[in-house]
């Protein structure tokens, strides 16, 4: 009887009220990691809808990213906490009367916090949740998935904005060479570039195939990173798309265009399977061009195939991350709302 009548407690709670998380800036965007700031805040509101009075004894707000990986199929999943951070927001009794009341909140977090993952191979999810007790110790449970973007964890990043030329020499037997625009992409766009051939005499190049590869490793524990059990670790190499040009065993000098889509989905699950690159203390994800030549010396029967490995960088949409960097505008955030505000917090960016 006592915990049928419980059950019906708590239906009524949560019958009675309605609530919704809303941050300011509508997503997490991850500012840079320097010496002198290593945390960022995240503001927000939680808006409470309730058809009666009610007293409050509680209220907290805590963000968790939890790391799902797949990419070994011999395995079992992995899973592995990136983050939970908790915020106790009310911790005296407080009473909220019949309507709306909005309870802001400011929430510190890491300026190594990980972007969002959803691919084939795994998935970095995070969640804010809202836990209100009220004073007869029945809770209430809001979670919204906010999405997280972190474009400051890419290696090199900078030496991978500008142009790059490179050149060398297979067996001595082809001299080549190769040019970027850049080394760094955006999700989604192709990755173009020329690559010139000049066999010596007795040689001729058959075929030229570019390819885009994804380099995957996920730490058993985060602890691994750092000691020597990292050796021991493989990566998840998957081929991300391919290009293919068909020289027809030509002597003479050539210059070819190769195109590579960064951005392919599983045909099985429809998911994404490229990840932006990244370095962090839980996963690393890494991207590389390797460039396959094949060629035969006249006179042999044998082909030769000589592979050459260009390390480049995938990052989330710059255009629309572009639009996200704009702070919240914080004039506004109450203006013709209908419900009583019990905290207003200043912006604090950083820590």
């Amino acid at each position: 009887m006592l915990k049928e009548f419980k059950n019906l407690v708590i239906s009524i709670t949560q019958w009675d009220i309605k609530a919704d998380i809303e941050l300011l800036s509508g997503v997490i965007t991850v500012p840079e990691l320097t010496e002198e700031y290593s945390q960022f805040s995240v503001q927000g509101n939680l808006m409470l809808e309730s058809l009666m009075a009610k007293s409050i004894k509680k209220i907290s707000i805590q963000l968790n990213g939890t790391l799902d990986s797949c990419m070994d199929s011999k395995l079992e999943n992995q899973k592995l906490s990136i983050i939970d951070n908790q915020l106790e927001l009310i911790t005296e009794p407080i009473d909220i009367p019949i309507g709306c009341s909005v309870f802001g909140f400011e929430l510190l977090l890491p300026r190594s916090l990980p972007t969002s993952v959803s691919s084939k191979d795994f998935k970095l999810k995070y969640t804010l949740k809202a836990l209100v007790i009220f004073e007869d110790d029945t809770k209430f449970t809001k979670k919204i998935t906010p999405k997280v973007y972190n474009n400051y964890l890419l290696p090199h990043r900078e030496k991978r904005q500008s142009s790059y030329e490179n050149s060398g020499t297979i067996m001595d037997l082809i001299d080549w060479e190769i040019k970027f625009p850049t080394r760094l992409f955006s999700l989604g766009e192709s990755v173009n570039f020329e690559f010139s051939l000049k066999p010596k005499d007795g040689v001729a190049v058959g075929i030229v195939i570019g390819k885009l590869f994804q380099l995957a490793l996920v730490y058993k524990n985060s602890s691994d990173k750092d000691n020597n059990e990292e050796e021991d670790l493989e990566p998840t190499k998957q081929l991300i798309s391919q290009d293919m040009v068909y020289i027809a065993r030509k002597t003479s000098h050539n210059t070819i265009g190769l195109n590579l889509p960064t951005s392919i989905r599983s045909p099985i699950t429809l998911k994404p399977s490229t990840v932006q690159t990244m370095k962090t203390q839980y996963f690393e994800v890494a991207h590389k061009i390797q460039i396959q030549v094949e060629y035969v010396i006249l006179g042999s029967d044998s082909a030769y195939i000589c592979n050459i490995p260009i390390p480049v960088g995938i990052t989330s949409n710059e255009s629309a991350l572009d639009e996200l960097e704009f702070l919240p505008s914080y004039d506004n955030s109450t203006l013709n709302s209908p419900c009583s505000e019990y905290m207003c917090l200043s912006p604090v960016y950083s820590s």
